[in-house]
This record gives structure tokens, sequence and C-alpha cells, in this order.
């Protein structure tokens, strides 16, 4: 049985629209005897979101498909580097991250911008490379940036974790932006 959506009035000039115009989520085929499938199936929220008209194409053409932040590698590059994985003070740090691919459609190659996001880390963290690439994602698939991003730390102590935003660019559209806000590294 289809659970209903709740439907909000349309506020602020926003409409429900399909993220795509194929079926997402079906949970049985057969129903409707077009193609084998059943409309009336569909996971709705899956298939329709609220959001600012779009017309003649779906919500999620303007898009990146659905990402997931999945993790960090750290690699600790300079000679003094206790290189235990974790964020000591006066290293030379590569983070590679990972992002997956929840959506229906491949990414198109992205572009990734990193920023320190806790004021009390500025004193002792330096951003030496706050950008990265990411390659084309299959739907399902994940991958890790192919460059990574770089930081050094001072002689002073560090705070307990490190807490970061990533802004992700479809290269292709290079407008088109997904953020992962207060995602944490481990001092």
């Amino acid at each position: 049985e289809q659970s209903p959506i709740a439907l909000t009035g349309h506020a602020r000039q926003r409409s429900w629209q399909r993220t795509t115009p194929k079926e997402r989520g079906e949970t049985k085929a057969g129903g409707n005897s077009i193609a084998g499938h059943d409309e009336t199936s569909e996971n709705l929220r899956q298939s329709f979101v609220e959001q600012a008209p779009t017309p003649n194409r779906s919500f999620a053409e303007n898009d990146i498909p659905a990402l997931r932040f999945v993790g960090s590698i750290l690699n600790e590059a300079q000679a003094n580097a206790k290189s235990n994985g974790v964020i000591n003070p006066d290293e030379d740090i590569s983070v590679r991250i990972q992002l997956e691919n929840e959506g229906f459609d491949a990414t198109g190659e992205l572009f990734g911008v990193l920023r320190i996001t806790d004021l009390a880390t500025d004193a002792v963290v330096t951003l030496v490379d706050s950008t990265a690439n990411f390659p084309n994602i299959s739907p399902g698939d994940s991958a890790f940036s192919e460059t990574p991003f770089r930081f050094e730390t001072t002689p002073d102590s560090l705070p307990d974790s490190l807490r970061f935003t990533l802004a992700v660019i479809q290269k292709s559209s290079g407008f088109n932006a997904k953020s992962f806000p207060n995602q944490q590294l481990l001092a």
C-alpha cells in the first residue's frame, strides 16, 4: 500500500514536480499493462519534490545526482609525521574524500572546494590546497577525490577535531553545487 505524501500549500512560489521523467522505486510491476509497470506502486517520495518551478524539464536535471559523503583517508606526508592516521601538530596532511552516487544518473566530472569551518582551528591549521577533482561516478558507485586536499598544522596543539564544509560543483555546468556542511576529521 502506498503511503501518502503530506502536501503543503505552494507557498514561496514552489510546485510539486517529478524529479525525473522515469518512475522511481516501484514496489511491484504489471499493474497497468504499460510495459509491465504499475505507476500506482511508484515510491512517490523518490519521484516528486516540492521546489521552485523548472518549466519543460524535471527538477533533478538542474542538480547533481544524489551524492553522499562517505568518509576520508588521511595521509601524513611530512618527514617528521607520526604516520599514525591521526592529525598531529606540525604535520603536512593530505586528505582524499570519498563520495557515493545514490542517484540514478552518472555525476559527470566534479570539482570540490573544502573550507575549514571551525574558527578556533584557523590559528593552528593552514589550507595549502583547498580544491580537488572527482571522477564521473556511476549510479551506486563511490569514488575518492583524484587529487588530495592538503593542509598543514602548526607546532601548537590541535583541537579534538577539525570541522569542514565540502562544496561539490559539476564541471560541465560550472554552478550546480552540493554542500556537505560540518563534516569532521578527528585530530
